[in-house]
């Protein structure tokens, strides 16, 4: 049995595969941009040579932030068509596709979001995840393998160096003395996943033999003000609030996560406070190593 992960450069990637790395007896391998281009048409090949029935396939690939939406949908689109036609080549043991919660339509209010919500993605960055599942789906059940396909919403915790808007941003802005900017009035309701439990979720799909689409979520929803005490709290110190003018409308989304769960029964998933607390502490160790140097 091995694990091949594709985008093992990035956040998510690169925390799966260092966890996999330690706490299991396969074969582990990280595949990144610089071991293997999936954009160049002479990747399919390298990559089904790697593929065969003992192997899991996990895919956490994206185009990086430095391209435009547009540039960036034609890679995601390529990259996604090139593994595609890899496993047209090699039947794999198990294929896991990171996906995206931004799928579903984000410019209305959704209070009950599960799997059978409607898919209608408003940002380009969804539709290519989207049209990467239809595309892997189809390859799957013509070569008769599981695919499992995940939809995360916004995940944090240590490790991201990315600090989108959220857990991940307030906190870095506040250690760093900064002002952390509010959008509006900061009460619009959004889910946020702790980088350990999508680990632990994925582990658990690693190891059984099921298949279908999750959304992962911690199935609680609060308000980036209520984020904004959480992290008061936890850095015990005061920072200053910028509020910037809205974008777009309120939006509100909360999560059913029941098929999760049904999923995998055995899982414990981790509070924002707590998550907090963790990326916190991870946050404030690497400064200070970065401060030595």
């Amino acid at each position: 049995m091995k694990i091949l992960c594709l985008g093992s450069s990035g956040f998510v990637g690169s925390v799966l595969l260092n966890h996999l790395r330690n706490h299991s007896d396969w074969e582990v391998k990280g595949i990144n941009s610089l071991s293997l281009d999936l954009l160049n048409p002479g990747s399919i090949e390298k990559l089904a040579n790697q593929l065969d029935e003992d192997t899991i396939l996990i895919y956490s690939v994206r185009a990086t932030d430095s391209k435009s939406p547009w540039e960036k949908l034609k890679v995601d689109l390529e990259m996604v068509h090139n593994v595609t036609d890899a496993l047209a080549q090699k039947r794999v043991r198990r294929c896991i596709f990171f996906s995206t919660f931004a799928v579903y339509d984000d410019s209305i209010t959704q209070l009950n979001i599960t799997e059978k919500t409607n898919v209608c993605p408003q940002s380009l960055y969804g539709v290519a995840k989207f049209a990467g599942e239809c595309l892997l789906a189809q390859v799957a059940a013509k070569k008769k393998f599981p695919l499992v396909i995940l939809r995360p919403c916004k995940i944090y915790g240590p490790g991201d160096q990315n600090f989108e808007y959220g857990p991940g941003s307030f906190l870095y802005s506040a250690l760093m003395g900064k002002p952390v900017r509010l959008y509006g009035d900061g009460l619009e309701l959004r889910d946020h996943l702790f980088i350990e439990d999508l680990v632990q979720i994925v582990r658990h799909f690693v190891h059984n033999d099921e298949s279908g689409v999750y959304n992962l979520a911690s199935g609680i929803s609060l308000t980036y003000q209520d984020t904004l005490s959480i992290v008061r709290r936890v850095i015990n110190k005061e920072f200053e609030i910028i509020h910037e003018a809205r974008t777009r409308l309120q939006v509100d989304q909360t999560v059913d996560i029941s098929h999760l769960k049904q999923a995998v029964p055995e899982l414990n998933l981790t509070s924002l406070e707590q998550g907090i607390c963790k990326t916190f502490r991870d946050m404030e160790q690497r400064l200070s190593r970065e401060a030595l140097y």
